[in-house]
């Protein structure tokens, strides 16, 4: 017997209904800015690290993660990875 996680098996049955392509970003309410920095804050930068790649103050990376949280009902860092790599902003290494 084999048991995985709930959000492997989520993984996996995705992966099967969309061939093997992840999911795309259902949410349409983030702009292209907010996805750009949810998926930096899922890849683990700090918000410093954001604002520097982004060429933003960490103020307005602050801001973007805050609305992204709002937005989409979630409350911390790992709910946020959690929702990019469901939804296939992380890329594959």
């Amino acid at each position: 017997q084999c048991y995985v996680t709930p959000l492997v098996a989520k993984g996996l049955v995705q992966s099967v209904i969309t061939g093997g392509r992840p999911a795309v970003l259902e949410d349409k309410s983030l702009t292209a800015r907010q996805r750009e920095v949810l998926q930096l804050v899922a890849e683990g930068m700090t918000v410093k690290e954001i604002a520097s790649a982004l060429d933003l103050s960490p103020k307005t990376v602050e801001f973007h993660k805050s609305q992204i949280m709002t937005q989409l009902d979630l409350h911390t860092t790992a709910e946020l990875t959690k929702y990019a790599l469901v939804h296939g902003l992380l890329a594959s290494d």
